[in-house]
């Protein structure tokens, strides 16, 4: 598995390590010094992001919520999960939100990971500007055969109607 790491405050002395994992073998090289974001190829769009808090005492009572800034209207309700998935995300640019709250009630700063996932390659520009010129060539070749046709047509009426004439000129002789 892929795997992201950025380690952010979460607690004044402390920091919240959250990692993103997608489902291919390579890792995402990033560079964590800097807050560049992250951007993922749309067929790895299912996410999931683990984080802890270095808080010691009843490590298990420390409770997280989340929040994927971009697909989700609020944060989540506490939950001691340290895990979440998302899958199928769009494209767009997002960012996922994680904050701990120890046994003292005390809330941790807000860790943020920042990613991109591009559009499929369909729904892209070269695909769209690739799309109308495949259009454009169809109806060009729709308007040839079409025109093809109707000439066709006019040879071979005007070829009736120069056998009826002459049949008619021979009856009446």
């Amino acid at each position: 598995k892929t795997t992201i790491a950025k380690k952010q405050e979460i607690f004044p002395e402390n920091q919240i390590l959250t990692v993103a994992k997608v489902s291919k073998s390579q890792p995402l090289k990033t560079d964590p010094a800097t807050n560049a974001i992250r951007v993922i190829p749309f067929a790895d769009n299912n996410l999931s992001f683990e984080y802890a808090a270095p808080f010691f005492q009843f490590p298990e009572d420390t409770r997280f919520s989340f929040y994927l800034e971009g697909m989700e209207q609020s944060w989540s309700q506490w939950t001691t999960d340290t895990k979440t998935q998302y899958t199928n995300i769009p494209a767009g640019d997002y960012s996922f939100k994680v904050k701990a709250k120890n046994i003292f009630g005390e809330i941790s700063r807000i860790g943020t990971y920042e990613f991109a996932i591009y559009p499929p390659w369909y729904q892209t520009f070269w695909a769209y500007l690739g799309f109308s010129f495949l259009f454009l060539v169809f109806l060009y070749i729709i308007i040839r055969l079409n025109s093809y046709r109707l000439v066709n047509q006019k040879r071979r009426l005007e070829q009736i109607v120069t056998e009826r004439t002459a049949e008619v000129v021979e009856q009446k002789v």
